[in-house]
Formats: C-alpha cells, structure tokens, sequence
C-alpha cells in the first residue's frame, strides 16, 4: 500500500489522504513545469469500492487463498484445492472455466472461492459479487409482496457480473419456482461465458456402492437437476475437498472443558 494512505478510511473519509488530501490530484514539477496529476489513491480507493460491491459477507471479508490453513497434514485434498484455486486466480480473465468447490461442511469451500473473489477483483476492471444461493432465493421471495428491493435490482448484478461466487448450491428446498431461478440464473451466465465460482456440500456423483435403485446419499444432479448440473460442470473445474469439519476440529477439547 502507498505511504500516505490509511485503509481504514474509506467513502467520505477518503479525503484523509495525506498526499492529495482528498482531492484526487497532486501537484508534480516537470520539465520544470507543474502539473496537476492523478493521485495514486485514487487507485486504492476504486479498489476498495470495487471489493464492497462484491459484498462479501463480513465473516469472510478478510478471506485470502494464501491465508488458507492446510490444517489437515495427512489430507492432500486441501493443498490440491488451494494451488488449483491459485492456478484460477492467475490464468484470470484467460481462463474459460470456473471452478465447483465440493466438499462437506466447513472443509474450506467459500473460503477458497471468496479468496479467488477477492485477488480477481484486486485485479483491476472486474465486476464482482458473492452471492448465498438460500439468501438470494429468500430475498426474491419479499419481492412478492412488494417488499424489499426491486426484483431486477437483486437478480441482474447475479447474472451480469463478470465473476461470481455462487455459495451453497443445492442448499434449501428446491420447490418447482426456485429451480426455475436456479436456472435462470446459471444458464444465463453459461450462455454469457461469465466465470462463476459454486461451493456445494452434495457430490456431483453418487458414492461408490450407490448406484441406481440402491443409491441413497443424494447428488448435485438430484438436488438442481441433471440439466443443470450438466451446465455447472461444462462451466467449472471440480475441486473436491475431503477432509473433514476444520469448525469442529477443537469441539472435543472444547466440550471436556465446559
């Protein structure tokens, strides 16, 4: 970061800047003339505008790939998934698929795809947005009786930005209406070629020993359609992450000293 720029000042308090104090420009002699240029927090201050327009939910605001914990040393999954994740980020904008982050709870999914988020949109020139599939359904819902924000104001940033986080798809009850937003949505941004990163908790295949009339673990394909898991998976590369609860990880220590 520039010297002369405090990060926590943002909005209104931008103007803090100790080198333009807030005016955008600084003064700068050459060929022993002086002339008015950009100052260089401008940039800083687009990028942090760029990344609340992401709105990333606070508890993975600070999300890095690099701050990801391979906490799990006998499960290479975690360290596949981060170095894929870092291939993503810098093959960015070349790259033409997403990614799918399958894996069970709190195994890293949105942590890895918030990070890539994040380091995409640091990048300059993207448009950006998280989005929880559950929450973007219920905020739909209020649209029917009139409340909450308009319908188009919640649904285009989702179909239009230029990456996308995606989180819990496949999460909450798939009645006929939220299918068909499900797939609005996704064939939307698979007509347009738009990155999209998914964390889903189901498999995209049914375990091994589960097929046909014996299988009783549900898949991606049951949960939003196979139509739909057919697009997700020409969309993105799969990571799959299979260590367990890295949120439970301390849960017997902590319930023998409760």
């Amino acid at each position: 970061m520039r010297p002369g720029y405090n990060a926590a000042m943002t909005g209104n308090d931008r103007a803090r800047c100790l080198i333009c104090g807030g005016t955008g420009w600084t003064i700068v002699t050459r060929e022993g003339r002086e002339v008015a240029v950009r100052c260089s927090c401008r940039r800083e201050w687009g990028r942090e505008a760029h990344l609340r327009a992401c709105r990333i939910p606070t508890r993975y605001a600070q999300c890095t790939v690099d701050g990801f914990e391979i906490w799990a040393r006998n499960d290479p999954s975690l360290g596949v998934a981060k170095r894929r994740t870092r291939e993503f980020i810098e093959l960015f904008p070349r790259s033409e698929r997403g990614l799918l982050f399958m894996g069970g709870p709190g195994c890293g999914k949105t942590h890895l795809a918030v990070g890539a988020l994040r380091e995409v949109v640091a990048k300059g020139g993207v448009r950006g947005l998280y989005a929880n599939f559950v929450e973007l359904i219920q905020e739909l819902q209020m649209t029917f009786d009139g409340g909450g924000r308009p319908r188009d104001e919640i649904i285009n940033p989702v179909l239009e930005a230029d990456c996308v986080v995606l989180d819990e798809l496949g999460a909450g009850r798939t009645t006929p209406w939220v299918l068909d937003v499900l797939y609005y949505v996704i064939n939307a941004r698979y007509m347009s070629r738009r990155t999209t990163l998914f964390t889903t908790n189901f498999t995209v295949f049914p375990p091994d020993g589960q097929e046909g009339a014996l299988r009783r673990t549900e898949t991606l394909a049951d949960r939003i359609t196979a139509p739909l898991c057919s697009r997700v998976w020409e969309m993105c590369d799969l990571v799959h992450i299979r260590c367990g609860d890295y949120r439970m990880r301390n849960a017997p220590e902590r319930a023998r000293s409760s």
